[in-house]
C-alpha cells in the first residue's frame, strides 16, 4: 500500500516537468525524489531494520501516561465467547444505604464497585506495587462507562432527585454522615478550555460520577482522569442518571443553555466561567430554577478571593461612603462583570452608569489612568474605574473612601487608615474557590459565596446601560 501511494505520488509530482514554468518543474523533481528516497530507503529499510533492533523498545510508553489512557479491551467477554464467569467473592453484601443510588452499593466487597472518586487514578507507580518481578502495569487506569441517552429514564431520576433534595432541606445543618445521606452526586460538563477543576471538586461530601464532553472519545478519557465513573454521550443522558448538581464549565451562550434543560430537569447548576448575557435569557433561566425549586451559582473571581471579603466586612469602619476608585482593572465584557458585582458588594446596587468619555465627573485617577467608567449606587456613592490592557483583576488597585477612613486593596493586602493612623488588616489564607464545596451546598439551596442569577442579572443589566450611556454620551440611569 506505502509502495502504491508513494508510486502514485512520483508520478503526479513528476508530471510538473511537462509544464512550462521553471519553478514548477523544479518543485516537481524535488518532491517526486524525496518521495522516492521515502518510500524506497526510509520506509522499506530503515524502519524495519531499526524496529529490528530496538525489539520490545518499540512499544515502551511512559509509566505516568499508561497510567492515564484508559484501557480498550477488543476481545469479547466471557459471556460472550461461551466461558463461564468467574466466580464472585465471598465477602457479604454491603450497602451503605438503602435511599442512595445503584453507584453507592457495594457488592461482594469488590473495590472495583466502589465509585471510582474513591480511588486514586493518579497513583503513583511505585505505590502499592509489589516488590520485586517485572511488572509492566502497576496499576490499571480506571475505564468509565459511556452511557446513552436512549435507555435513560428522566422522570425517574427527577422524582430521584426531589425526594433527596427534600430529605437535605429537611437535615440542613446537620451532619449529613450522621443523618445517613450518601455524598451529593455531581456531574462535569465541559469543553475542555477552562482550567483542570478535578482540584477544586475534591470534597469529603461531594461524588463526582459522571463527565460530558464534546465528543465521546473526550468523554471517556477526560471521566478517566477525573475518576468518573460514567462518560456521557449527551446531554439527555446526565439528566436521566442519578445526579444532583451540574458544575458546566462552559463559557457563553452554550452555558446557558446547558444550564436550561438541566435546571428544567431539577439539577442544580454551577457556573464556572460565566459571562454577560441577555437579560431576557438569564430571567428565563431564574424563572425556571424558582418553579423547580434549585439553585443557581456562579463562581465569580471576586467572591473567591479572600481580601475582598475582608475588605467588605471592614467598610462600616469608615462609613458613611463616599467614594470608590479602580485602578488596573482589566478591558473586556467579562471583566466588567467581575467590576460590577464588586462594586455591588462594597457599595451597594447601581443606579445610574457613564461609559462616555466626554461625560466622566474626573478625566483620570491620577499616573495617566484615565477613567473608563463611572458608576453611581443607590446609598449614594460615586464609582471610579480605570480599565488598562494589561490589567488584572487580582493585581488592581481598589480604595473606597468614607467619611471615617478609607481602605485600600491591592492583590492579598488591606490596609485600613483612619485618625488612629495605617493599619493592615489581616486576611486569612483560604485556598481558591472549591467548586466541590459549592455544590454540596446547591444540594441543599445554599448558594454559600457564589452569585446568584439575580447577581447575574444586576450586572448584565448594568453593563447594558453603560453599552448605551457610550452611544448617547451621557450618563444613564439603571
Amino acid at each position: 500500500m506505502i509502495t502504491a501511494a508513494a508510486a502514485i505520488m512520483v508520478l503526479v509530482f513528476a508530471s510538473f516537468v511537462l509544464g512550462g514554468e521553471r519553478i514548477i518543474k523544479e518543485f516537481g523533481i524535488g518532491l517526486a525524489g524525496a518521495v522516492l528516497l521515502d518510500a524506497l530507503i526510509v520506509r522499506t529499510i530503515l524502519v524495519p531494520a531499526l524496529m529490528h533492533l530496538f525489539g520490545k523498545a518499540n512499544w515502551w510508553l511512559p509509566g505516568w501516561l499508561d497510567r492515564l489512557l484508559p484501557t480498550v479491551h477488543v476481545e469479547r467477554s466471557d459471556a460472550a465467547a461461551g466461558r463461564p464467569p468467574e466466580p464472585p467473592a465471598t465477602e457479604p453484601e454491603r450497602q451503605l444505604d438503602p435511599a442512595a443510588p445503584d453507584s453507592y452499593r457495594v457488592t461482594g466487597g469488590s473495590a472495583a464497585a466502589l465509585p471510582a472518586t474513591r480511588r486514586d487514578p493518579f497513583r503513583s507507580a511505585g505505590a502499592g506495587a509489589p516488590a520485586g518481578g517485572n511488572h509492566s502495569r502497576v496499576s490499571q487506569p480506571h475505564v468509565p462507562t459511556l452511557v446513552g441517552g436512549s435507555g435513560a429514564d428522566a422522570s425517574a431520576a427527577t422524582t430521584w432527585r426531589e425526594d433527596l433534595r427534600a430529605v437535605r432541606a429537611d437535615a440542613c445543618g446537620l451532619d449529613p454522615e450522621a443523618m445517613g445521606l450518601p455524598p451529593v452526586t455531581v456531574a462535569l460538563v465541559t469543553d475542555g478550555t477552562g482550567p483542570f477543576l478535578q482540584p477544586l471538586l475534591a470534597d469529603p461530601g461531594v461524588l463526582l460520577v459522571g463527565l460530558l464532553a464534546p465528543e465521546p472519545l473526550e468523554s471517556l478519557a477526560w471521566a478517566s482522569t477525573y475518576g468518573a465513573d460514567r462518560a456521557y454521550l449527551d446531554l439527555p443522558a446526565l439528566v436521566g442518571d442519578r445526579v444532583e448538581v451540574v458544575v458546566v464549565d462552559l463559557a457563553g451562550g452554550a452555558a446557558l443553555r446547558a444550564a436550561q434543560v438541566l435546571v428544567d430537569a431539577g439539577l442544580g447548576v454551577v457556573l464556572t466561567r460565566p459571562e454577560p448575557s441577555p437579560v431576557s435569557v438569564l430571567r428565563d433561566l431564574a424563572a425556571t430554577a424558582e418553579v423547580a425549586g434549585v439553585a443557581v451559582g456562579a463562581v465569580l473571581g471576586s467572591r473567591t478571593r479572600p481580601a475582598v471579603a475582608v475588605l467588605a466586612d471592614e467598610i462600616p469602619r469608615v462609613a458613611p461612603l463616599r467614594q470608590v476608585t479602580v485602578a488596573g482593572w482589566p478591558i473586556g465584557a467579562a471583566a466588567r462583570l467581575h467590576l460590577v458585582d464588586l462594586v455591588r458588594r462594597l457599595a451597594g446596587d447601581v443606579v445610574a452608569v457613564c461609559a462616555a468619555p466626554g461625560a466622566m465627573p474626573a478625566a483620570s485617577l491620577g499616573d495617566g489612568l484615565p477613567v473608563t467608567l463611572a458608576l453611581l449606587t443607590n446609598d449614594e456613592v460615586t464609582v471610579l474605574v480605570s480599565e488598562v490592557a494589561d490589567g488584572h483583576w487580582g493585581r488592581a488597585l481598589v480604595t473606597a473612601s468614607g467619611t471615617a477612613g478609607r481602605l485600600v486593596l491591592q492583590g492579598d493586602q488591606v490596609r485600613r487608615q483612619d485618625a488612629r493612623g495605617i493599619l493592615a488588616v489581616p486576611v486569612s489564607e483560604a485556598p481558591a474557590c472549591a467548586v466541590g464545596r459549592l455544590a454540596g451546598l446547591l444540594a441543599a439551596g445554599d448558594l454559600g459565596s457564589a452569585a446568584s442569577l439575580a447577581d447575574l442579572l444586576a450586572a448584565s443589566r448594568v453593563l447594558d446601560v453603560a453599552r448605551a450611556s457610550l452611544e448617547a454620551g451621557c450618563w444613564l440611569e439603571n
